[in-house]
Order: structure tokens, then sequence, then C-alpha cells
């Protein structure tokens, strides 16, 4: 899926200033299949808000749903190795900068492309299923005047050690600039 040009710009921009005030920065990920970590993430869902309802002839069995909670915790233990040899991930908070309110599963456009509206919600909600804890700081704006946010993620069971190092890194930047005509 395609990131705002001025989000990702804004994010090389904020991995520069944190070079710059002399933390180790590069580019790096797990090792892992993303598209089935986005694919266990949607089944969690689905079952859990039909947790709430009557039974339906689809809902998961246990043997599948015990298999679903396996590789769930492969991708929690893929993150944990990464966050190894990295204090945070920096990443975008969103696909893109603030859009109009819109009835759920209704397109987002990103950079002029009509994008399936969860998977422009996508990186605010990865780290649910896995549990790492997540915190966004302002780190610029749009060309319209909005504000883009940096995901910080941490370890599993270090939101205060990932709350201070967010307190460290929003000193490198502008904090938040309320947007025009608010």
């Amino acid at each position: 899926a395609t990131r705002s040009r001025d989000i990702a710009d804004a994010i090389t921009g904020f991995a520069g200033a944190i070079d710059v005030a002399g933390a180790k920065v590069g580019e790096a990920l797990p090792s892992h299949d993303f598209a089935a970590e986005r694919a266990l993430f949607s089944d969690f869902i689905t079952w859990y808000s039909q947790a709430f309802q009557a039974p339906l002839q689809d809902s998961p069995t246990l043997a599948t749903y015990l298999a679903a909670l396996n590789r769930r915790d492969d991708f929690i233990h893929a993150w944990e190795r990464f966050f190894g040899d990295w204090d945070v991930l920096v990443c975008p908070a969103m696909m893109c900068t603030a859009f109009k309110h819109r009835e759920t599963g209704t397109p987002i456009p990103v950079d002029g492309v009509e994008t399936p509206y969860w998977t422009a919600l996508s990186h605010a909600c990865r780290f649910n299923l896995t549990g790492h804890p997540a915190a966004v700081i302002p780190i610029g704006l749009d060309r319209d005047g909005l504000p883009i946010g940096a995901q910080l993620v941490g370890r599993r069971h270090c939101d205060l050690r990932l709350l201070a190092a967010a307190k460290a890194l929003a000193r490198l930047t502008d904090g938040y600039v309320r947007p025009p005509g608010i």
C-alpha cells in the first residue's frame, strides 16, 4: 500500500533529526510475512466482534483459535527479536493525514488512490495483535497544514520505557501545531 509522500518525507526528516541527536538510526523490520500478520489481526477482530453475538456457522473451532494464538505468538517473538537490536521502531501512525469522517468501510484516498478503509488504518492497528506499546508524537505538517504523527513502538511490557523515549524524541520536533481553521 502507498504512504502519503508528505508522511514519508516527514518520517525521513524525523529519522535524520534522531540521527543528528546521536542515536543509532537505520531502516529495519523483522523478517516475517506482514500480510499474514495483518490477515491474522483481521481474523481476531472478526472473532472478537462475533463473541458478543449468537454463534455463527463459520465461527472458529477451538483448534483453529489455538492455531491462531500460536501464529500470534510467532509474530510476537519476531518483534521481540527485533527489539533485541532496536530500542524503538519509528513508523507512520497512519497512511494519510486527517480525512473527512465517513462510513466505516468507505475507501480513503491516499495520494489520490482510493485505499481500502482498513488498509489505510492498518499502521494504527498493527500492534494491537502483538500487544507492543505504541505512542504517537507530532512530527510536522502535510502540504495542507494537517498534522503528521510518528508512531513509536517498543518492547512488550516496557510501556514506561517507550513513554520516556517518546518524551525525549518529542523534543526534536516543533510539537503540535494547530491545523488551519481549528
